[in-house]
């Protein structure tokens, strides 16, 4: 689940597009999302417009906030940007 939270971070979340691929209720996937925001492992940033209709309309955003648990999700090497001279 978390791993799938990955392709929607710094974009904006589609909970149907997320339940389809998880071939869940979007609604277990609202309450999941809601439960990794109390662990505070994600953090949901609402949609901003100066338009209300606008603003209404908008999907949040999802940040991660540990950027370890980004790079592992995303199957990253530890040092793999890291350059040694």
């Amino acid at each position: 689940m978390t791993a799938l939270f990955v392709t929607f971070v710094y974009n904006s979340l589609n909970e149907t597009f997320l339940a389809r691929d998880l071939a869940l209720n979007h609604i277990t996937v609202n309450k999941y999302r809601t439960l990794l925001e109390s662990l505070f492992l994600i953090l949901s940033i609402p949609a901003w417009q100066h338009s209300l209709g606008k603003r209404l309309i908008k999907t949040p955003k999802i940040y991660l906030g540990d950027i370890n648990l980004l790079a592992y999700l995303l199957g990253l090497e530890p040092n793999a940007s890291r350059q040694d001279t």
